[in-house]
């Protein structure tokens, strides 16, 4: 699959009643889209897609099956399959991980930022020739 493609813009609307709702816009003149949903990985065959208030824009409606969702992170993949192009990504996250991840995630950046710290002063002490610690 192709990395995500500009001629089709896919956007979040939200995330409602154990289904995500999109909103899909094209060149006014294409034929309605042949998209397929993947719920990590696995095919979602009961995607609506209804033609919006507008030429070339496509209201998307997918439910999403109780039995994928689960604690940690999943990814919802739209696909355009006649482009063969991925054209959007949304990361679901749900459950009691959440706030184990989210603190791995900061002491991850925070870590990463102390060496960035450490790496420019380390430069800007040898640009001006400071050798003070």
């Amino acid at each position: 699959m192709k990395p995500r493609t500009q001629a089709a813009t896919l956007t979040n609307l939200r995330l409602t009643d154990g289904g995500w709702i999109g909103l899909l816009t094209t060149a006014a003149d294409q034929p309605a889209p042949d998209l397929r949903a993947t719920l990590s990985g696995q095919v979602l065959d009961d995607m609506r897609i209804e033609p919006g208030d507008e030429p070339g824009r496509w209201r998307l409606e997918l439910p999403l099956p109780n039995g994928l969702l689960a604690d940690g992170m999943i990814v919802l993949q739209i696909a355009d399959m006649a482009a063969d192009a991925l054209i959007g990504e949304y990361h679901l996250v749900a459950g009691q991980s959440l706030p184990d991840d989210l603190r791995g995630e900061v002491s991850l950046l925070r870590a990463e930022l102390d060496l960035l710290k450490r790496a420019f002063r380390h430069h800007c002490r040898e640009a001006t020739g400071d050798d003070r610690g």
